[in-house]
């Protein structure tokens, strides 16, 4: 299967759609409605939101549902987010019915989100670096940095993190995943890394906020030389290249005085 995700949403996705749903069910029972009513309606909701999050599916659901996936990662690669349409998606996907499309995923927004999963196995790895704090920083950094860096050589998320950023530089944010799951979740373990590197006496006292931004930002330029910027691969400058040097200039910036 081309997405690992496979449903297994983070628990930021479990909260968000708990909280929807909390919001939906509360706003039926205001309404005056027969019971029964109400009571077949929260059911459905229910229904719905575990197909969104991939659980409780048959197999046939869950091909279907990455059937859908591949049509949008696709769509919106060929037509941007604005451009592709649920049924476009629909189309592409051998789904004669559109509407069949939210039955798995409630908006146009959800299913860039799950593309968007699907395709950063790196989001998967944070969640196993925890037990890695005492590593030294060498070994652990360079395998942040090259996991970071390995997204940029599979074509498909290259293509989507053209669509993301084609959407933000028009002021438009049609997920939260880059703001509030990607970057936060990066950013949040890399501190608490170097945190308890200095604990560990291998780096100097310095903030970590700082050190955390200098470190991402250096291995910027690489990711959007696969990007965006073409250009700056005419200098022939590997990914191993790259990872050693920056490496080498963080902790010779940060060794602990003598």
């Amino acid at each position: 299967m081309m997405f690992g995700y496979h449903g297994r949403a983070n628990k930021r996705s479990l909260t968000k759609n708990a909280i929807n749903l909390t919001w939906l069910i509360a706003f039926l029972f205001a309404q005056k409605s027969p019971l029964t009513v109400k009571l077949g309606l929260v059911i459905l909701l229910i229904e719905r939101s575990i197909k969104f999050l991939g659980y409780g599916m048959t197999d046939e659901q869950r091909e279907r549902r990455e059937a859908i996936l591949e049509a949008a990662r696709a769509e919106f690669a060929e037509k941007g987010f604005r451009g592709a349409t649920i049924k476009s998606i629909a189309a592409r996907a051998k789904i004669q019915s559109p509407a069949l499309i939210y039955w798995y995923f409630p908006n146009k927004d959800a299913l860039l989100e799950a593309v968007m999963q699907g395709q950063l196995p790196l989001l998967q790895q944070m969640q196993s670096l925890d037990g890695l704090f005492d590593q030294q920083p060498r070994q652990l950094l360079g395998m942040l940095a090259k996991g970071y860096l390995q997204a940029g050589d599979n074509p498909h998320t290259v293509q989507m993190m053209r669509v993301l950023l084609g959407e933000m530089l028009l002021g438009r944010n049609p997920t939260e995943l880059l703001n509030q799951q990607i970057v936060p979740q990066i950013k949040q373990f890399l501190e608490r890394y170097l945190v308890h590197q200095i604990q560990l006496g291998r780096m100097r006292q310095h903030d970590t906020r700082a050190s955390t931004r200098a470190f991402l930002g250096m291995l910027m330029p690489q990711m959007l030389s696969k990007v965006i910027l073409p250009s700056l691969q005419a200098d022939g400058l590997t990914d191993d290249e790259h990872i050693a040097t920056v490496i080498d200039i963080f902790l010779n910036g940060l060794k602990p005085e003598e």
